[in-house]
């Protein structure tokens, strides 16, 4: 884990932008709308925050839920300051304010859990390498998840990452018989966190629940109401306070419960060619295809056909649930406007890492440690320069375009057409250009002290705390495995 912790720093240094005010204008608004109602105690009112939904945030509320403790901690420094921030959040007054780092280090911190509890669910059925390998392997080549922890980190999708990391995880230790006190509530309070922090993840929090009940029916031979109970009231009550009641004290508004008419955006289309040629542009799209974003997934899903005998239904149930998401990305005819199928990776690489690892240990096996790691880091080299490129240039910017589906987005149609062609000649030029865009604002003083201090912060502050937890989490538990030895 210290190697994985080291390579996330290492890559923040580089990914991390240059000119970014710490916040994008769309969704962003809405969690930290929801972070800073709840860090400056105002919640479940908006009428101080700057949001873009009519009545209050339409957006997911779960990561502005998630990041409120952070943001309410580093606020304190804002109330020193008198920061404007403190008194009313308005589009120009959370630029490069403390509150708003909060965020970015939540952010930052619930990876780096998102990470540990992928490598603890993969060593529970793989070998401790096959673990390691696979981790760094979902983090590198995944589909673009470090853009959305260093270059855009006020969306949704890291608290996706972690919500679904912890489900997989608990599930895992359920069916390994390791069970504790509060398993029940845990269960319950992640399936809420899966569908809060991304409301088209409701199905598979619904079935995290089913799933976990049904581990511990086969395990009793009976129900237990109680059990059920507990699972249920700690699911429900969080949603309950954080989405029900906000409705209710803010009044219902049909723009701010729904993205868009977004129930209308999943009707099945009729043509079963439109769900084959989507497919393809999903796998092989020379704009954000997970053939050159995400090669891990489609690595993943053959593990999942090699091992689909050998796991427990259990699991393979749970695993079916990532297929909603890939309907989505079908159905709504696009990538969504930003880096990578962010509607399908985040999902699927957290459902698929046990079968990531199961094949790996079958290709460590099969070609040794040292084979294996020069194929991961092959398979690796495109998604991680993809990164890097990304909006570095004019030529890797995305514009407004309208697809051959009739829909408007931000894309580049040819990105890793031209991506691939400017490699051969230059294998290396997206990371010396992201090394030089990054650090060239702090050598050369463009930024104020402040935002300087930040991103220093930013680069380090987060790894650090959370590798002084891990290792004292570590020994703690093995200090705890010497007594039950003494004894």
């Amino acid at each position: 884990m210290r190697t994985i912790i080291l390579l996330v720093a290492l890559l923040g240094c580089v990914i991390i932008p240059s000119d970014h005010r710490l916040i994008s204008t769309g969704d962003d608004d809405d969690y930290f709308a929801v972070a800073s109602s709840i860090a400056f105690g105002k919640f479940p009112s908006f009428s101080d925050e700057f949001h873009a939904g009519q009545k209050m945030p339409f957006a997911s509320v779960g990561p502005g839920v998630l990041a409120s403790p952070f943001v309410a901690a580093f606020s304190v420094v804002d109330w020193i300051n008198d920061a404007p921030i403190t008194q009313r959040r308005d589009k120009e007054n959370r630029y490069w304010t403390w509150s708003l780092f909060g965020f970015h280090f939540s952010v930052y911190f619930y990876f780096l859990c998102g990470v540990s509890l992928t490598y603890a669910t993969c060593k529970m059925w793989s070998t401790e390498l096959g673990a390691r390998l696979s981790t760094i392997a979902i983090v590198v080549g995944g589909g673009g998840i470090l853009i959305y922890v260093f270059r855009r980190p006020v969306m949704s999708h890291v608290f996706e990452f972690l919500s679904i990391s912890l489900g997989v995880y608990l599930i895992s230790r359920s069916l390994k018989g390791r069970n504790f006190l509060l398993h029940p509530e845990l269960i319950g309070l992640c399936a809420a966190l899966i569908f809060l922090t991304r409301y088209n993840n409701a199905f598979l929090a619904a079935a995290l629940v089913c799933v976990f009940i049904f581990i511990r029916w086969k395990g009793a031979k009976q129900l237990d109401a109680k059990l059920i109970a507990r699972a249920a009231a700690a699911s429900l009550v969080p949603v309950f306070i954080f989405r029900i009641l906000p409705v209710i004290a803010n009044g219902y508004s049909e723009y701010d419960q729904a993205y868009g008419g977004g129930l209308t955006r999943i009707i099945p289309a009729a043509d079963p060619l439109f769900y084959w040629n989507r497919t393809g542009e999903i796998l092989f799209g020379p704009d954000m295809g997970l053939l050159y974003t995400a090669p891990i997934i489609i690595l993943s899903l053959i593990g999942l056909y090699r091992q689909k005998n050998f796991v427990p239904k259990e699991l393979l149930f749970l695993t079916a649930f990532a297929a909603v998401n890939f309907y989505f990305a079908i159905i709504w005819k696009s990538f969504g406007s930003y880096y990578g199928y962010r509607y399908v990776v985040f999902t699927a690489s957290s459902l698929l890492c046990i079968y990531l690892a199961l094949l790996t240990d079958e290709i460590l096996a099969s070609i040794g440690k040292i084979k294996t790691i020069l194929l991961y880091s092959a398979l690796m080299y495109l998604p991680l320069m993809s990164m890097f490129a990304f909006e570095r240039s004019g030529k890797y910017a995305f514009g407004l375009i309208t697809t051959s589906y009739g829909v408007d987005t931000y894309s580049q149609p040819t990105y890793h057409t031209q991506l691939l062609a400017d490699l051969i000649h230059a294998p290396l030029f997206p990371l010396i250009h992201a090394v030089t865009a990054g650090w060239e604002p702090l050598i050369t003083g463009v930024l104020s002290p402040q935002q300087a201090a930040q991103r220093m912060l930013l680069y380090f502050l987060p790894p650090l705390i959370f590798w002084v937890c891990y290792e004292l989490t570590r020994l703690k538990r093995h200090r705890s495995i010497g007594l039950i030895q003494s004894h």
